[in-house]
């Protein structure tokens, strides 16, 4: 019909005759007609109206001309076609306008319906508006409420669409041209594209799965909810209980990102009864692969259609992130810090509480559990969660780590009593508790000491264990017992101190920075309450030691506000009072004193044969006593941990006099007076001491000594005391020298660990090497058995058997030397003519080693009957030889004591014939 109407247009634009005229007319109202017939297939009714009213108009016109004109009427009489088709359209014409009215109407009724669309689609714009307002405000509440009624403007633009079926409702209808072959159309188009219906449902689902998960517990009727919308958005499902409108796209991110957060909220709350549980883990791991999945699905959606920056891209940011956060720690632990830094050790605590939800790890645990200890998370919580963390393996209870964490725990619970109650306050039983708990965890932090590796870990352990002494000597208890710990715990700090001090100037991580400056806080303050108890009241170490602490408590990123006024600024303020002469004279006075004694240790590096070490040592004492003038004339800022470096220590009244002490036992012991230095080192390290002599040195004045050792210096003098001492008796003496020989190797093994201190080391830099022979003098017989074989190769028998002998003062219960011993013994005097009293004396000898049981009834009866046959006392060498011969076991043996059995007889025959 289409190409008729074209076909006529062209004629009569060729030939405007009346034939072609009435041609066009007629075809256009009959096409005008067919539409209007079509209509509910086509809903072509602005075409039909256009086409009658074209035609109907044109047919007036024809009427009006032939009216006009007979000749015209003669002209149409001749075409009879034409005159035909005009008077079917006059007989027609009243339907022809009815089926223009129907059209026009139909126009009507389609413009009635864009105008009731357009009023809902302004509505749902206006509530889409308020969503996205409320979503920017992180107002899910009301994002939900909006989205929904949105939701529900969307099912009533799609109801009024249906009330009336109209394909060209939303696209114009085709306009006629040449050439062109309408045909009836059979599609209907949405109102809303289904990409659009999908994301208002996505966002329905988003903001009920957020609301959902901000409610403590989880609000699982929402999250399930929230499931059904991002079902509903990416697959068209139904949600139960409202009208869901139609219109999905499997494609949505965001439907896609709730999936996710629906599942990874599943694998969260099967995990949360026991965050540590292995099988809990392993339960949600399901549910924690789903939102991967989904996660990964939502993000690839989100690259392939990125637009650059904007809601999407920080929506893909958040993704990524939690697809990370489901595969490893780290991005937890790199947040915690950041809190941390921030100085929010409470967000850390919960950041890594919400990873232990997701990720079941060690490091994540034990950082949650330090993070919850600074952010005063409470003693009870923290030892839950270290228990959970132990009897699910996450924490081995019997590691260094574990107990240190454990020993900070009831450090805190410890100071929190005291500063909140003080000592006074606590009742007995609370006292004796809390000193009882600071006893276990110490106990088993001294037990995996040793497996600290690095020096600030040593140093670590260090400050906290000084920290607990000094809090039990706060709490009172045992005196002799806290006195004992309280000499420890003062080196403990002093060393740990100075680690911690160095360590941290070469740290230039702020959060690996942050334990360390802990420990150095904890061995400050262990050293000020021990000066508190320890020192005169004339002393200023414990308010030196305090201030230095709060000094470093300032630096804490998460530090009380003003606490860097409480530390250094105050002992300004006291040294710069008038008239506190008495304070610079004290710090004058330790500077001389503190010269001095550093003067005198570096003479003795220089006398045991380390001049580069002296030399060092003699710089280090000007440096050290030019810092202490500066800060006693008061010149300059006050540095509280500076001036606290510079004193002399726990034993500050009698630091000078011990070191002189201990050089004039190392004195003596170079003078060949053993006894004497012997008696002297056991009042040293015992000023309470009766002891007048050696004979009054017994194995247990030796341990009393021992435990008190807390200078490396005074401890290397006893031990180089008790050593010479034991090289001084008589070989015979085994037991003596057993006891002797273990007490010098306990004493250089404490000097030897009190040296791995870095602050001890340096300042006896000489003694390292001392301790190190001395060790391996005491530890092994292996250098005497060298030294022996080299020398009886030289043909120094007599330095060889001296070898020998000093080896066995120090290895009393060694058979092997005792066997090298005696031979030599009998070597010698094979060669030589000894006297009788050296036999005698090589008797006594093999019998001693017969007595400790070095050598066997054989080796005793073999040694003895040819040291006799030696002196000539056949008959007892005879003897000597047949017991020898009863207890032979070796056949070899048994051989060569007939062979001298036989000798001793000729020579006994022959004797008695002279």
């Amino acid at each position: 019909m289409a190409g008729q109407v074209a076909t006529a247009e062209a004629k009569a634009k060729d030939d405007p005759s009346l034939e072609n005229q009435i041609n066009l007319a007629t075809w256009r109202i009959m096409l005008g007609e067919m539409a209007t017939e079509q209509g509910e297939r086509s809903d072509l009714w602005s075409l039909a109206v256009d086409q009658i009213e074209f035609g109907r108009k044109a047919i007036a016109e024809i009427e009006a001309a032939l009216a006009a004109s007979p000749e015209e009427e003669r002209l149409l009489s001749k075409s009879p076609n034409a005159a035909m088709r005009l008077d079917a359209t006059r007989v027609r014409m009243t339907a022809i306008q009815q089926r223009e009215a129907t059209a026009r109407q139909a126009e009507r009724d389609r413009l009635n319906q864009l105008r009731e669309i357009a009023k809902k689609y302004r509505d749902v714009l206006a509530k889409i508006a308020e969503v996205d307002l409320y979503l920017r405000l992180d107002d899910m509440q009301h994002a939900r409420s909006a989205n929904l009624e949105a939701l529900q403007g969307v099912n009533d633009v799609l109801a009024i669409a249906r009330s009336r079926d109209d394909i060209h409702l939303f696209h114009d209808e085709p306009q006629l041209e040449d050439g062109v072959d309408l045909k009836a159309v059979n599609a209907n188009v949405s109102p809303l594209s289904v990409e659009m219906i999908a994301h208002i449902k996505a966002i329905q689902a988003l903001a009920s799965s957020q609301l959902a998960l901000r409610q403590s517990p989880v609000d699982q009727k929402l999250l399930e909810e929230s499931r059904d919308w991002a079902l509903a958005a990416l697959n068209g499902t139904e949600v139960p209980g409202f009208p869901t409108p139609a219109g999905s796209h499997t494609g949505n991110p965001i439907g896609l990102y709730v999936l996710g957060l629906v599942s990874e909220a599943q694998g969260v709350e099967q995990v949360r009864p026991a965050p540590a549980s292995l099988q809990l883990h392993q339960q949600a791991e399901t549910h924690f692969a789903a939102a991967k999945e989904n996660y990964a699905k939502a993000l690839s959606a989100l690259v392939k259609n990125r637009t650059g920056a904007g809601v999407l891209a920080e929506l893909e940011a958040t993704i990524t992130a939690k697809i990370k956060s489901l595969e490893s720690p780290a991005p937890f632990l790199a947040q915690a810090d950041q809190a941390t830094l921030s100085g929010r050790p409470e967000a850390a605590w919960k950041i890594l509480q919400e990873g232990s939800l997701r990720i079941r790890e060690p490091q994540l645990w034990s950082s949650m559990i330090e993070a919850g200890r600074r952010g005063a998370a409470g003693e009870q919580i923290l030892l839950a969660q270290v228990a959970e963390g132990t009897s699910n393996r996450l924490l081995v209870k019997e590691t260094w780590e574990t107990q240190l964490l454990q020993m900070k725990i009831a450090l805190d619970a410890v100071g929190e009593n005291l500063s909140q109650i003080g000592a006074k306050g606590l009742t007995p039983e609370r006292r004796q508790s809390l000193s009882q708990r600071l006893t276990e965890r110490s106990t088993a932090l001294r037990g995996l000491q040793a497996t600290a590796t690095t020096a600030l870990e040593k140093a670590e352990t260090a400050a906290f264990l000084a920290l607990a002494v000094a809090y039990q000597s706060v709490l009172g208890g045992d005196a002799k017992r806290t006195d004992t710990l309280i000499r420890e715990a003062q080196r403990l700090s002093r060393d740990a101190m100075a680690e911690l001090e160095a360590g941290l100037k070469l740290e230039k991580d702020p959060v690996k920075a942050i334990p360390l400056r802990e420990a150095l806080i904890a061995s400050r303050l262990a050293y000020g309450h021990i000066s508190i108890r320890a020192l005169p009241d004339y002393r200023d170490d414990a308010s030196l030691a305090f201030a230095a602490a709060f000094d470093e408590m300032a630096k804490l990123p998460f530090a009380a506000s003003n606490l860097e006024l409480l530390g250094s600024p105050t002992i300004s303020a006291m040294m710069s009072r008038d008239g506190d002469s008495a304070t610079r004279l004290a710090l004058e006075e330790r500077r001389y004193r503190e010269l001095v004694t550093r003067f005198l240790e570096g003479m003795f590096t220089l006398h045991f044969g380390s001049p580069d070490a002296a030399s060092q040592q003699m710089a280090n004492a000007l440096q050290a006593g030019a810092t202490s003038q500066q800060l006693a004339s008061g010149g300059g800022p006050v540095d509280a941990s500076a001036m606290l470096g510079q004193t002399d220590g726990f034993d500050s009244q009698v630091t000078l006099q011990d070191s002189v002490r201990a050089f004039a036992i190392l004195a003596s012991i170079q003078a060949d007076k053993p006894d004497e230095a012997l008696v002297e080192s056991v009042r040293l390290l015992n000023p309470a001491s009766k002891i007048t002599s050696t004979n009054q040195v017994d194995e247990a004045a030796l341990d009393d000594a021992l435990d008190r050792i807390q200078s490396p210096l005074v401890g290397y003098a006893f031990a180089s005391a008790v050593e010479s001492y034991s090289d001084s008796l008589n070989i015979s003496d085994g037991t003596r020298h057993e006891m002797l020989a273990a007490q010098a190797r306990l004493a250089f093994e404490k000097v030897d660990q009190q040296l791995q201190s870095r602050r001890l080391r340096n300042r006896y830099p000489h003694l390292v090497a001392l301790v190190e022979q001395a060790a391996s003098r005491l530890g092994s017989i292996e250098g005497y058995q060298a030294d022996a074989t080299q020398k009886q190769r030289q043909g120094d028998a007599d330095g060889a058997i001296r070898t020998l002998e000093a080896g066995l003062k120090r290895h009393p219960r060694s058979s092997e030397l005792w066997v090298a011993f005696l031979e030599a013994q009998l070597e010698q005097s094979r060669r030589g003519a000894a006297s009788r009293e050296s036999y005698v004396g090589v008797l006594k000898q093999i019998e001693t080693a017969h007595q400790l049981k070095m050598i066997s009834s054989f080796e005793h009866d073999l040694l003895s009957a040819s040291l006799l046959e030696r002196m000539n006392e056949l008959e007892r060498s005879l003897d000597a030889y047949q017991r020898a011969l009863a207890g032979a076991a070796d056949p070899r043996d048994v051989v060569r004591t007939r062979s001298k059995i036989s000798e001793v007889r000729i020579r006994l025959v022959t004797k008695s014939t002279n």
